[in-house]
């Protein structure tokens, strides 16, 4: 691991390879004492398969996922306000004039 300042930075820089994948960044220290401790954290997480600088944005499938979860979670509340709805308790359900179910 490679651990230097760039000439117009006040921090600190790392610079390693973990099975072929180059990480290089800042390690926000200007302090030589922490530097490379911060630097062996990000090491580390490297060396465990947790990217601490993910090139890529993360995928829409991922964030679907956690979407799905979330409606099939909120699914059952909202069954339980539409009977409600339909049994004439408009007013508790948490809906506008509109009709349209709003987060409380």
């Amino acid at each position: 691991m490679k651990l230097f300042r760039k000439p117009k930075s006040k921090f600190y820089w790392y610079d390693f390879t973990v099975r072929g994948q180059r990480y290089r960044g800042s390690t926000q220290e200007t302090n030589a004492a922490r530097a490379p401790k911060v630097a062996g954290l990000k090491l580390a997480q490297a060396v465990d398969g947790i990217d601490p600088l993910p090139s890529k944005p993360a995928a829409l499938v991922e964030f679907s996922r956690r979407f799905l979860d979330w409606l099939d979670e909120d699914s059952r509340d909202i069954d339980s306000v539409r009977g409600a709805d339909a049994a004439g308790i408009a007013g508790a359900t948490g809906r506008g004039a509109s009709g349209h179910l709003s987060r409380l």
